[in-house]
């Protein structure tokens, strides 16, 4: 009779567990997947994304690589690219990168019609960016009947943040803590090498705990990205179809430099003109549909008798004082 007591009692047990409501059962958390993430933009066509940059991260936290900073930065570019709520653009500090290619095609080295052209790169609307404030390693060993075992987990916090490269304003900003052990794996879709592939410490020796807590951020930090992007008040978007070219007149007074602002202001297709005065020199920088030789073919006659011109290139216009 007792064993059928407790055989009841079981039972009861478990229908009662089975019909308790779903917040007083013990929550299980439910991984988001990056296929999940990447379906919140799937469809965005490229011109209504946000244009943004993932500069460097400062890495401040004393345990940590200072290579840190840079492998987040790289690997969090390439986990946004496979999203389409961004357009990526390279960062700053790898310009020279796209630099030497548009100097060798200034060079007359090149056929000028295939090789990319000064003046047309994109800027950012926004700049991604943080700071490695955290950083440990655990070591924690589990020995039985002579043997022994050693698992290592890293745990790592940062800022992420969104900044108006304009302004300098801090548009959004969230903390991170992830951690990492070795051995681990996310699972979480990238297509780009990352647990296991990142060397720290002396020797180069790999670092796997590491690099699964940098996986684990970069996840993290794509998510919230991708989440609250849409929320953001962003800087407006500069018109991508816009040319900037800048207008250098040698020997002009202030008054000078007025006239030909106003000459130019007028031409159409100009949006903005902004001047600056220094030592003689006037220096107007305009935005401008079209290209900069339409520009100048825009206020050539207006010049006439006033400047002469001396060089152009794109983005570019000399004038020097016509000679009486």
């Amino acid at each position: 009779m007792k064993s059928y007591n407790h055989i009841v009692l079981l039972v009861a047990i478990i229908g009662l567990l089975i019909h308790l409501p779903a917040h007083a059962q013990k929550d299980k958390k439910v991984k988001t997947t990056f296929e999940e993430i990447e379906a919140q933009c799937a469809d965005r066509p490229m011109d209504q994304r946000v244009r943004a940059s993932v500069t460097r991260f400062n890495v401040t936290a004393n345990a940590a690589d200072p290579a840190l900073g840079s492998n987040l930065s790289s690997m969090l570019t390439t986990a946004l690219y496979e999203v389409n709520c961004f357009r990526l653009l390279e960062s700053l500090d790898k310009k020279e990168d796209m630099t030497q290619e548009i100097d060798f095609a200034q060079s007359g080295y090149s056929d000028a019609s295939k090789t990319p052209a000064k003046g047309k790169m994109l800027g950012a609307q926004v700049v991604i960016t943080g700071e490695v404030t955290e950083f440990s390693r655990k070591s924690q060993s589990v020995g039985a009947m002579g043997f022994k075992s050693t698992s290592i987990t890293v745990r790592m916090g940062f800022v992420l943040k969104l900044l108006d490269p304009t302004t300098r304003d801090v548009l959004w900003a969230k903390s991170v803590n992830v951690e990492g052990k070795e051995g681990g794996s996310s699972s979480y879709g990238f297509r780009v090498p990352l647990a296991g592939r990142i060397n720290f410490g002396d020797g180069g020796s790999q670092d796997p705990a590491t690099a699964n807590a940098l996986e684990n951020g970069v996840f993290e930090a794509c998510a919230l990205l991708v989440d609250n992007i849409d929320s953001v008040e962003l800087p407006e978007a500069a018109d991508p179809d816009m040319t900037t070219s800048r207008i250098q007149a040698r020997g002009v007074d202030f008054m000078g430099l007025k006239e030909l602002e106003g000459l130019v202001s007028t031409a159409p297709a100009v949006k903005e003109v902004n001047k600056e005065l220094k030592d003689g020199t006037g220096i107007l920088t305009v935005q401008h549909k079209g290209s900069t030789e339409d520009l100048l073919d825009a206020i050539h006659g207006g010049l006439k008798g006033r400047f002469t011109v001396t060089g152009f290139d794109a983005g570019s216009i000399e004038l020097a004082p016509a000679q009486h």
